[in-house]
């Protein structure tokens, strides 16, 4: 079970659920760094099981983040709260506000809006990994605001 999600202190109960049984999990992509975008995929013996990516930008409806099929297989649900966030069966989406300009985290500074997006290959069975996601993803989002920096 890695540590974190992605280099993000997120407590493990909350996506240990997205990891499939296993003999090796590894991380790819790119993780961190000085901007505000990074991608970060988890597979399990060489099989995807959930990417998690966070990027700057993005004033359209949040739909726009998650592709036809997904959309298709079911209805998202609306997550309340502080941000705009929605859950679909395999796709999570938050977005939110965020301005780090004058602060010393290293992390480029800027004012734009901050998204998040999870998607999960496992569970096999949607509505789990639905719960999973919607519990999961504002976690995340609130690790990625504090990585940036944003106020």
């Amino acid at each position: 079970m890695p540590e974190t999600l992605c280099e993000l202190p997120v407590e493990q109960a909350l996506y240990e659920g997205l990891l499939p049984p296993g003999e090796r999990a590894e991380r790819e992509g790119t993780v961190g760094g000085v901007t505000w975008s990074y991608f970060c995929t988890w597979t399990v013996d060489g099989e995807v099981a959930f990417a998690v990516e966070a990027m700057p930008g993005g004033t359209g409806g949040l739909e726009g983040f998650a592709s036809e099929a997904e959309e298709a297989a079911g209805e998202p649900v609306e997550i309340a709260g502080p941000y705009e966030a929605r859950v679909w069966p395999r796709v999570a989406i938050a977005r939110g506000t965020c301005d780090n300009t004058g602060t010393d985290t290293g992390v480029f500074q800027d004012s734009a809006p901050l998204t998040v997006v999870m998607r999960a290959h496992f569970p096999e069975d949607d509505d789990e990994a639905q719960v999973i996601l919607r519990e999961l993803l504002i976690p995340v989002m609130e690790a990625e605001r504090d990585r940036v920096g944003c106020a």
